[in-house]
């Protein structure tokens, strides 16, 4: 409530990402007291199951703040449920990192919620510095986002050979 200010930064810029490529970029533009910035990626994750986020992220000098995190919510945006705290102290200043794969389905069920044709995955960073000036930044950018199921993987068998015979011996 009253964190939602034009001078709120998030935007896709080249050379912010890994290796010099696109990367969104969230922070502020002039330090003019506290603004929250988010971006919302909107899934139908209806039927499915075994669904894992991955990012890329830089603590841009980032101050740890409760907002700061990853948010879900399966009703298309009408109300939201934070799932992961980003603590940007963890991470090492101005450094990118990676986490494991996001398990959606058991974030998700450890607020009550189910994946949904309306599901919304939100990355949200909250201060009041700016992107611009001397010892004064902070932001994140993200790079790399992936949301992916991990279908079933079946070994292949040889179906002539080594196989047992009924006697305990590998053919």
């Amino acid at each position: 409530e009253g964190t939602v200010k034009p001078t709120g930064l998030v935007e896709i810029r080249n050379s912010e990402g890994i290796d010099g490529s696109f990367g969104l970029v969230m922070g502020k533009l002039c330090s003019d007291g506290f603004t929250s910035n988010s971006v919302d990626l909107y899934l139908n994750l209806a039927n499915e199951s075994d669904v894992f986020l991955s990012f890329s992220i830089r603590d841009f000098f980032e101050e740890n703040h409760a907002q700061d995190g990853l948010y879900f919510s399966n009703n298309g945006g009408t109300t939201f449920e934070k799932v992961y705290s980003f603590l940007g102290a963890d991470w090492c200043d101005n450094t990118w990192g990676e986490f494991p794969p996001f398990s959606i389905d058991e974030l998700a069920a450890s607020v009550g919620l189910d994946l949904t044709a309306q599901f919304i995955i939100r990355f949200q960073q909250y201060d009041d510095a700016d992107l611009n000036t001397s010892f004064d930044e902070d932001g994140f950018i993200l790079d790399n986002v992936r949301v992916f199921s991990r279908a079933p993987q079946y070994a292949s068998l040889p179906f002539a050979d080594d196989f047992d015979d009924g006697t305990g011996v590998l053919n």
